[in-house]
């Protein structure tokens, strides 16, 4: 609406009066909506801009209702854009940054920052970075994190309650919580006398209080919780051995052996990608979220109803994935996924036209970024959404709105937040904040609006 008002207030000065009207202002991305209802960014020089695709580098254009001579204009590229990755976990979020360091903010009590303190922080903070190593990928859940360094070794910090830091001592028993990132093992022999190497791998996910990855052969291996054989073995409960209720390292997951590209994961379930397009998944299934068109929890791999994927994000009890067509089809739990009256889905539903999707494994909400427009859904109980309102009594958005921010490049969703980097590299975030984890610098209540991260790319 503000911006409507301000591009009245410049056709004030073509009138007969001599004087022009000021260049509008803005103090936040709520102030800046277009009249067609498109939601800008309230840039760093207090004015507002657009998504416009012919716009190189930033895709933004000035509204005219900028001073400074930028009235019209393709909004200019920043001269640094370093963050390379962004997740988010419980109360906490991480980046990786172009230098390959990692910084996290928010919740930090079981030392799920990194910085062998217990502390929370306010503003992003820089993990403790083992000597030598840069890395590529950082994955967060609960209240743990993992980092994938250059050179495909693996790293996990923080709790180890139930195995999910991936780190057990000779005997076979899980060392404690780790305040600073510690090396993941491969695992071999019998204990008493288990023998280490390190454990390979090109891509990592994290949900609940476990954590996936594809390994050195292109299969999958799972470590941490397994209650709803979430890390591909048969867990107690449903006639497994005793020792797979939680799985305390890195463990082969059957049937995903070769060819996966990439896995995601949620709180009780686990997906895989092939090469071929094709989406296996295996762990709890009450809400459909393993996407083969039934409710039942499977520990062994199950092919989701779906073709042609190239790439999947796991929220806690759903899934989502982008297809070569450029749409987004979602399962699993019905607000999550994005479906219109909220009900599970146990097959693959199209929810909407965009380039990609972005889950978190502790979150109930969603995504997705089409060329101009940032759109999320779900789970809006402390303003997730980022849409500019937060309604008590209807806390869930059950199908895709417009976030209050442009030209996204990627998203991290919360249990309680999501954070986000646009296309030249600003960090913007919104939800709660009581851990700080809107890194601002400062704790306070939640916000349905997109606050600007101040970070250093030196």
């Amino acid at each position: 609406m503000l911006a409507r008002v301000s591009l009245t207030l410049a056709l004030i000065g073509l009138g007969a009066a001599c004087t022009s009207a000021p260049p509008y202002e803005c103090t936040s991305n709520a102030q800046c909506i277009d009249k067609a209802g498109a939601s800008g960014i309230c840039e760093a020089d207090s004015f507002c801009s657009f998504g416009d695709t012919t716009c190189t580098g930033t895709t933004r254009r000035y509204s005219e209702g900028a001073g400074d001579g930028k009235a019209g204009v393709c909004v200019a590229p920043p001269t640094e854009s370093c963050i390379d990755d962004l997740t988010g976990g419980e109360a906490h979020f991480c980046l990786v940054r172009h230098d390959g360091t990692v910084w996290c903010w928010g919740a930090n009590d079981a030392g799920q920052l990194g910085d062998n303190t217990k502390t929370d922080r306010a503003r992003p903070t820089k993990v403790m970075t083992p000597s030598g190593k840069t890395f590529v990928q950082v994955v967060a859940s609960e209240n743990h994190t993992c980092a994938l360094a250059a050179d495909h070794t693996v790293w996990c910090w923080g709790a180890n309650d139930v195995g999910q830091l991936g780190i057990v001592s000779a005997a076979g028993t899980p060392l404690s919580e780790s305040l600073v990132p510690i090396q993941i093992q491969a695992v071999a022999g019998v204990a008493p006398n288990l023998t280490f190497s390190p454990f390979i791998s090109s891509h990592l996910a994290a949900g609940g209080k476990h954590v996936c990855a594809v390994n050195s052969s292109g299969g999958v291996a799972c470590w941490g919780e397994n209650a709803d054989g979430q890390c591909g073995k048969l867990p107690p409960s449903h006639g497994g051995a005793p020792d797979a209720d939680d799985l305390l390292y890195p463990t082969q997951v059957p049937g995903l052996t070769e060819g996966i590209i990439e896995v995601a994961v949620g709180d009780e379930h686990s997906t895989a990608l092939k090469d071929n397009g094709s989406v296996f998944a295996f762990g709890g299934n009450a809400n459909g979220q393993l996407g083969d068109g039934t409710t039942t929890d499977s520990s062994s791999p199950v092919q989701s109803k779906i073709t042609s994927v190239t790439g999947v994000s796991g929220g806690d009890e759903h899934t989502c994935a982008a297809k070569s067509d450029g749409t987004i089809w979602c399962w699993g739990y019905g607000a999550s996924a994005g479906i219109d009256g909220g009900t599970d889905q146990p097959m693959p539903q199209r929810t909407v036209t965009a380039r990609s999707t972005f889950a978190g494994g502790s979150a109930f909400h969603t995504c997705a970024t089409q060329e101009t427009s940032f759109l999320c859904w779900g789970q809006n109980d402390r303003g997730q959404v980022g849409a500019g309102s937060i309604d008590p009594d209807n806390a869930t958005v059950a199908s895709p709105v417009r976030a209050l921010l442009a030209t996204v490049a990627r998203a991290a969703p919360s249990t309680t937040g999501t954070c986000a980097v646009t296309v030249e590299g600003q960090l913007w975030c919104w939800g709660a904040n009581d851990h700080g984890q809107q890194g601002t610098g400062t704790t306070g209540p939640d916000t349905s609006t997109p606050e600007r991260v101040t970070f250093s790319c030196k």
